[in-house]
């Protein structure tokens, strides 16, 4: 009884203590948030939250501090000298390492990390860096060392130095290649007119986040919702600095006082709109497959053992976070089991050690069984436990049925060639085969197409091992689903050869579009010489029409490649829509009946690929929804008002006008679920391998950005009605025209320099200008036409110049204008070009005009009575019209 008396005060005495070390902790409301780098836009989101009030607002003190040389980020995490903190994925190493890191939000969907060279050390692929110096990070750049590693280069095949942070090293030929980002030194490079090459890892399959924020297991165990206030605010900050970056601008330097001139810090913020997609994939997005995928290129390179788990290292709201109530639960639970057993002493003395025996046993067993099960339950790969000899299944975890789909009782009754696909090479055979080579040779892995209870194919990795499990020989099979990994390596092959045809296509576009400048431009003189002869002018009108077709055939195939300038201007959508009809008929199946109903000439303010890109990827996916290959697809185009409109957007629409543009099919349709997230990243609703769930993702987002919505309507059977409203911009196309003939009807006079290596080119420009009044010089390269213009620079009004010739170039040759003080207007004539868009030629290189080949006589004479023809002296108007 003294017994039990003294273990009921100790309760009594131990308990409270415990129930109030429950009730909760103070919630400290100053945190430190470190940096990677020095203050610049590369951390705009955490300033705008910290400006704007985001911070205050979730009763939070942030300090923001700059990282210091030979600062170590993850030991600033684990020691609490920083709660939050800012780095690239190989955290993911200090994780293995034992330091508590939980990465919460991926900032940048693309690392910016880059591998730079000067573009005359010859350096133009990864294989070129053999035998060369390079300048890496200690114990950092795993996304460059990964490219190397990935495309055969071994680091004894290069001198690999510690990084020195001076970019002069690589510009005085110290070095051959440094690493570097994205966002800043392309652009200081370009300003020193240095020529470089970039070897990028994405473009050799290694694709890493960037940016990541990280924080520690102990603060969302101890403050979870201060975890959650400091992300949600964090997030909100990064949306205020992509919809304002000129005013995060202005906050680093006056604030923060950065180092950097406002054109980086614009570059910067360009280059991070790019690396971080906000207008298709939300910020701060996070895909586990892609961190699985991080992590076993980690584990290719050596530095993550390959059973590495990702289960705390990624952020989940409500894991791993301290609930006080619990401890109060587990506290009266424990006094609960300590008074039974108290009285269980008591009662049962003369017995206790015989039961305590059984018991200590009987436990140990349970406590086996239920470790080996969590164990066995917990992992993120299917486990198969095999008989060695009939290959019989003993035993499977939830994972595998959650992967294939069935019950364990059925998976226990079937025979081993139920999950694989059943023919060869993945049959009953092979399996027998691997389970043999298993026993005699040791460990295997390999690839294998599986298949769930439902019948649905997928790529499985299988590892297979000998082993002992309660006594008894097993094969334990591993199975890791990597359907995603080989989509997305699909997914980057048909990438590359996008890239190969773009870069095809630019390269024609240059020398076809000069040849249809001279079509264009000796069709409009030939007309003027033959304008009694009715037969010849028709002949003539069918070759002009046929180069129409050409010039028009060129910009679909840039804009099928994405290669062509993005920039918003007025534009008549329903050419657009005319250009998608014509190409549709030639691409899809002769079943299926197109039709089409344009009744708008009104324009819109938009980048004409991007619509192009619209409109062909909508009605492709209508196509693509008639699956027996035969219905109608209809097109519709009109003017409506935010008061007529209809169906009506969910949050409705602006007052004003707009263009309704509708797709709509007699396809299969989609249910209500399938409609709640057609417009999300990677979503899609076909069979593997026909879609990457982009399509409609980046046609909301170029909606949006134009001002515009998107509705859609569809019944499962009834097929599906897509609906775009696009802001009107501006007057109705037919003013527009009318503008233009007036200033094509422009004759006065000057004296204007051409320069073109093409000679057909400038007799061509100078029979136009020369038939409006104008006198004109020509010269075939950059080199003359400067050496005549240096020499009486007030003798000219206007330079007309290609971009690209032999020698000096039209872009040199206008700097060297612009060098000499010489306030001479210029209009730069390009076949193709990705150098630069004409806000960007006006603003570094002042009052300049940017046309695009092939010229007709009506653009040509447009660009230069726009710069001339409004000079005091000059006439304007039908009288001065020229015989041209």
């Amino acid at each position: 009884m003294k017994d039990f008396l003294f273990l009921l005060l100790l309760l009594v005495c131990c308990c409270p203590d415990g129930v109030l070390a429950g009730a909760g902790e103070d919630r400290p409301d100053e945190v430190v948030l470190q940096l990677k780098w020095r203050h610049q836009f590369q951390f705009a989101g955490y300033y705008a939250a910290a400006v704007k009030g985001y911070y205050r607002q979730a009763g939070l003190r942030v300090v923001i501090r700059e990282r210091r040389p030979g600062m170590i980020i993850a030991d600033e995490l684990a020691s609490g000298r920083a709660q939050y903190a800012v780095e690239m994925p190989g955290l993911i190493l200090e994780r293995q390492a034992g330091k508590p890191v939980v990465v919460l939000a991926a900032i940048l969907q693309h690392s910016p990390e880059i591998l730079i060279a000067r573009k005359a050390s010859g350096i133009r692929t990864p294989h070129d860096l053999i035998g060369k110096r390079i300048m890496l990070m200690p114990g950092g750049n795993f996304e460059i060392r990964a490219m190397l590693n990935h495309e055969g280069v071994r680091p004894g095949d290069l001198t690999i130095l510690d990084h020195s942070w001076n970019l002069g090293d690589l510009v005085a030929g110290r070095v051959d290649a440094q690493s570097c980002y994205l966002t800043d030194v392309p652009y200081i490079l370009r300003q020193r007119g240095i020529p470089f090459t970039i070897l990028a890892p994405i473009n050799y399959g290694i694709d890493f986040y960037g940016d990541c924020l990280y924080t520690t297991s102990g603060e969302i165990r101890r403050h979870p919702e201060r975890v959650r206030a400091f992300l949600a605010a964090s997030l909100k900050g990064w949306q205020y600095a992509m919809a304002h970056p000129q005013e995060l601008i202005d906050i680093i330097i006056s604030r923060y006082h950065t180092s950097l001139d406002r054109d980086i810090l614009e570059y910067e913020a360009e280059k991070t709109r790019e690396l971080m997609l906000p207008r298709f994939i939300q910020i701060g997005h996070m895909n586990p497959g892609r961190w699985r995928r991080i992590a076993d290129t980690f584990v290719g390179l050596g530095m993550l053992r390959p059973d590495y788990s990702l289960d705390d290292f990624l952020y989940s709201p409500g894991k791993g976070e301290a609930r006080p109530y619990l401890k109060v639960i587990l506290a009266v639970l424990a006094a609960t089991v300590l008074l039974v057993a108290a009285v269980a002493l008591l009662l049962f003395t003369f017995n206790c050690r015989l039961k305590k025996s059984v018991q200590k046993r009987t436990m140990e067993l349970a406590l086996s069984e239920q470790r080996f099960r969590e164990i066995f339950n917990s992992t993120s790969d299917a486990l198969f436990i095999h008989d060695p000899v009939t290959g019989r299944l003993r035993d499977v975890n939830e994972t595998m049925l959650k992967m294939y789909r069935c019950t364990r009782e059925e998976a226990l009754s079937w025979p081993a060639e139920r999950f694989c696909e059943g023919t060869p090479p993945y049959s009953q055979a092979e399996v027998i085969e691997w389970m043999r080579r298993t026993l005699t040779e040791g460990p295997q892995l390999f690839e294998w197409h599986a298949r769930r209870r439902d019948g649905e194919l997928f790529w499985v990795e299988v590892s297979l091992k000998k082993t002992i499990i309660a006594g008894q020989d097993a094969v334990l099979a591993s199975v890791r689903d990597i359907t995603d990994r080989r989509q997305l390596e699909t997914e980057l092959r048909q990438a590359q050869k996008m890239e190969a045809i773009g870069t095809l296509a630019g390269g024609i576009a240059h020398d076809f579009n000069n040849i249809l400048t001279a079509i264009f431009g000796y069709t409009e003189l030939a007309r003027v010489r033959a304008a009694g002869d009715r037969i010849l002018l028709d002949h003539l009108d069918k070759v002009r029409q046929g180069a129409v077709r050409a010039r028009d055939l060129v910009r679909q195939i840039l804009a099928f490649s994405r290669k062509v300038e993005q920039s918003k201007k007025p534009l008549k959508l329903a050419d657009v829509v005319a250009e998608v009809v014509s190409l549709l008929h030639s691409t899809i199946p002769a079943a299926i009946e197109i039709r089409h109903a344009l009744h708008s000439d009104s324009l819109v303010l938009a980048d004409e690929t991007q619509m192009h890109q619209v409109i062909l990827n909508l009605c492709t996916n209508a196509y693509q929804a008639m699956e027996h290959g035969n219905g109608v697809l209809n097109i519709g185009l009109d003017d409506v008002t935010a008061e007529t409109a209809r169906p009506r957007p969910p949050g409705g629409l602006a007052p004003g006008s707009y263009v309704r543009l509708t797709v709509s099919d007699t396809g299969c349709g989609m249910d209500e679920e399938t409609l709640a997230k057609i417009f999300e990243p990677y979503f899609t609703s076909k069979e593997q391998g026909k879609g990457t769930g982009l399509g409609l993702a980046v046609v909301h987002g170029i909606i949006k950005d134009c001002q515009g919505e998107i509705v859609v309507e569809s019944e499962p059977g009834r097929g599906s009605t897509f609906t775009v409203y696009l802001p009107v911009h501006g007057p109705a196309a037919g003013a527009a025209a009318r503008t233009r003939a007036r200033e094509t009807a422009c004759a006065g006079s000057g004296r204007i320099m051409v320069v073109d290596d093409e000679e057909t080119i400038r007799e061509l420009v100078s029979s136009f200008l020369g038939q409006a009044g104008y006198r004109v010089e020509t010269f075939a390269n950059g080199t003359e036409a400067w050496q005549r213009l240096s020499s009486d620079p007030d003798r000219w009004d206007l330079l007309i110049s290609d971009m690209n010739m032999p020698g000096m170039g039209g872009l040199e040759l206008v700097r060297l204008v612009r060098e000499s003080g010489a306030e001479l207007a210029v209009i730069l004539c390009t076949g193709y070009s990705e150098e630069l868009d004409e806000a960007e030629a006006a603003g570094r290189l002042g009052n300049i005009r940017l046309l695009r080949k092939p010229l007709t006589r009506d653009e040509l004479m447009r660009a230069v009575c726009g710069i001339l023809c409004k000079r005091p002296g000059q006439q304007e108007g039908p009288g001065a019209e020229s015989p041209a």
